[in-house]
């Protein structure tokens, strides 16, 4: 599995089967008030996978959002 994380000062961390030399090409960009902040990310597929993908492949996707002092919330379970 990717582990993409950014945070609210869009710093990012990445991982790739919990190996942290991973070190992929990808674009992050981030905005914040005293509200909320928000990301926005795009990572080529050829960071991910070498070969083209095929019409039977499957992906997926997980989030979790860590809250400081708040907690976990996620729309996602893990597999």
């Amino acid at each position: 599995f990717y582990q993409l994380e950014v945070d609210s000062r869009g710093q990012t961390r990445d991982a790739c089967w919990g190996d942290s030399s991973w070190n992929p090409q990808w674009y992050v960009a981030n905005d914040a008030d005293a509200q909320r902040w928000t990301i926005e990310a795009a990572i080529p597929l050829t960071e991910l996978t070498p070969q083209p993908s095929i019409t039977s492949q499957v992906w997926s996707v997980g989030i979790v959002r860590t809250m400081p002092t708040v907690g976990v919330e996620s729309w996602t379970h893990p597999s």
